[in-house]
């Protein structure tokens, strides 16, 4: 299971909340994701002063903290976590790794992206350029 906590720096409510995770780890088994909001404008102007703020599956947890209800959202998101694994097993494990795969559209819209000025620029010189080249290519005999 992952959890996301945002955080900024010398904050006491986010070192007492990430402690609280890792005494929580044994019976809630997770990885830990630490993102500093203070290095990004727009995480700091959506968290602001609501930090910590932590994302457990679905669930959003923020300030103020209590290990209660932290230990109840864990757990509420390993009951998730496991009733989907088991409830529709194959299907649920598709639809993980189809979010991990990289389709062949997802190339081409990537591939487009990166190169999308080249292709603008071979259109517009042939869309362009053919009005030019016409009489030439008549007075060739082509």
């Amino acid at each position: 299971m992952k959890v996301v906590l945002y955080f900024r720096p010398g904050c006491h409510l986010c070192e007492q909340a990430e402690a609280w995770l890792e005494e929580l780890r044994p019976a809630y088994p997770h990885t830990l994701e630490r993102i500093d909001i203070s290095a990004d404008e727009s995480l700091a102007a959506a968290f602001g002063e609501r930090i910590p703020v932590l994302e457990i599956g679905p669930y959003t947890l923020e300030a103020p903290l209590e290990r209660q209800r932290l230990a109840v959202t864990l757990a509420a998101a390993q009951d998730r976590e496991t009733h989907i694994a088991r409830a529709e097993e194959s299907a649920y494990q598709a639809r993980v790794q189809r979010k991990n795969r990289v389709t062949r559209s997802n190339r081409a819209v990537y591939w487009f992206s990166r190169h999308y000025m080249l292709v603008f620029n071979l259109f517009f010189a042939l869309y362009v350029g053919l009005p030019f080249l016409a009489p030439v290519l008549m007075n060739a005999g082509l």
